[in-house]
């Protein structure tokens, strides 16, 4: 699934804090290969871990959250839930941002947190929005399209700011800016 993203990965080196509790691994606990952490394990989460997990089914699979409030649901569905943050002690290899831009007052740092639970190698996906393109003719928007202008929009300024973090610790994003295949950590309008 996010293993078969075009992308070839080299490492993202994005500085992040956060005072929030983030999931903890024990030392004596391992990393698999296939371990993922999905920031924002809402309904778009919940379909990834879904499909992770039918293509990794020995896998653990995290999630962060900004609240507790729906942690009993993600462990009945095999998801290890913590509150955002860093994690102490391991990264994983794979990392998927998916949390909405509404809920947060620093989206961009959130996204410079997940960036640290990363550790270098499997893929880190950022998820963005369509929004972020200037298309407002009902015609086609796509990849090539342009951007809205920072400055117009106060909803497109958050997500373009939080696509230049992902932006400026690797070469190589799907969106408007950059087209060179030389990391793995993307960027994905949906």
């Amino acid at each position: 699934f996010l293993k078969k993203l075009p992308c070839a990965f080299k490492e993202l080196a994005i500085k992040g804090v956060s005072h929030d509790a983030g999931v903890t691994v024990s030392t004596s606990e391992s990393v698999g290969q296939n371990d993922l952490l999905i920031v924002g394990p809402g309904v778009l989460g919940r379909i990834v871990a879904e499909k992770w997990r039918q293509e990794h089914p020995d896998c653990k699979i995290y999630g962060q959250t900004a609240t507790t409030d729906h942690h009993s649901e993600l462990t009945k569905i095999g998801i290890i839930p913590s509150l955002k943050g860093p994690r102490v002690d391991q990264k994983v290899p794979y990392v998927i941002f998916c949390a909405p831009p509404y809920r947060t007052d620093d989206y961009p740092g959130d996204l410079r947190v997940a960036a640290s639970n990363w550790s270098g190698e499997g893929s880190f996906l950022f998820t963005s929005s369509t929004a972020v393109y200037d298309c407002n003719d009902n015609g086609f928007c796509g990849e090539d399209s342009p951007c809205v202008p920072i400055g117009m929009s106060p909803r497109t300024d958050v997500l373009l700011k939080a696509e230049n973090v992902v932006l400026e610790g690797c070469c190589f994003a799907w969106n408007c800016h950059h087209e060179e295949e030389t990391s793995r950590a993307c960027l994905c309008g949906l």
